[in-house]
Order: C-alpha cells, then structure tokens, then sequence
C-alpha cells in the first residue's frame, strides 16, 4: 500500500474514525480502530536473529508504528529498526494524539527531517481537531 493511500482512507473515512477514537484512550484500542479503517494487520510479530519484534501495523509492504498520546520524537527508533532489522523499505510513523499544537508538529517534522528517507513518512491524527497531518 502506497502511503497517499493510507492518508487517503484515514482523511475519507474520518468521520467514523474519529468517532471511535474519541470514545478509547489506548493503543491496543487505537490499532484495532487503524486496521479497520486501513485495512491492516496489526500487531504482527517478527523474529530477528536474536530478538522478535512486533509491528504495529502492516498495510501491505509498509509497517506503520502507531504512538498514542505520546511525545512527538516517541516511536522513531522503531520504525528505522522496521527498515533495518525487518528489511522493511517503507515505514509510517503515526501519532494519535488528543491536540497536535504547533510545537508537537513542529517537532514531529523535525525528527522526520533528520532521517532523511523518502521512505520514512509521518501521519500525526488530531483527535479532538479532527485533522489528519502527512508528512
């Protein structure tokens, strides 16, 4: 799955997404609300070398780390261990979070420029906004 398509069924479908995220407030609930929306396997587990390791979400090719409420540099160690240890090419990191105020998405583009990977891409989800941010 192509990452506009992720972005394109989260923004088309937003009004029972965020119907149902503002009714849970955890990440276990939050991934079953994304794979429904997205059509994505969640929670899958894979084994390295010497550890297993569980994506959140995989749409297709691309493993999508999921934060909740979390702070906007949280989640980027694992989607660059996605790319390395799992041989995935593309990788989402996607925050869902009540507020995403200026300086949080600020941030969030920041660690996003720091990688420098156009296969590493970025979803914050505003709750209570309802907005929907890709990076």
């Amino acid at each position: 799955m192509k990452f506009e398509e992720i972005v394109t069924k989260l923004r088309d479908n937003s009004g029972r997404l965020f119907q149902f995220l503002r009714r849970v407030n955890n990440e276990a609930d939050v991934l079953v609300v994304l794979a429904d929306v997205l059509g994505c396997h969640r929670e899958i587990s894979y084994k390295t070398d010497f550890s297993e390791m569980r994506v959140d979400l995989v749409c297709g090719d691309v493993a999508v780390e999921v934060e909740v409420d979390k702070r906007p540099y949280d989640g980027f160690h694992q989607v660059l261990a996605y790319k390395a240890l799992l041989d995935f090419e593309k990788v989402v990191i996607m925050h869902v979070v009540r507020y995403a105020y200026g300086e949080y998405v600020e941030a969030f583009k920041k660690m996003l420029n720091v990688i420098r990977d156009e296969n590493v891409r970025g979803v914050i989800i505003s709750v209570e906004d309802g907005e929907v941010f890709a990076f």
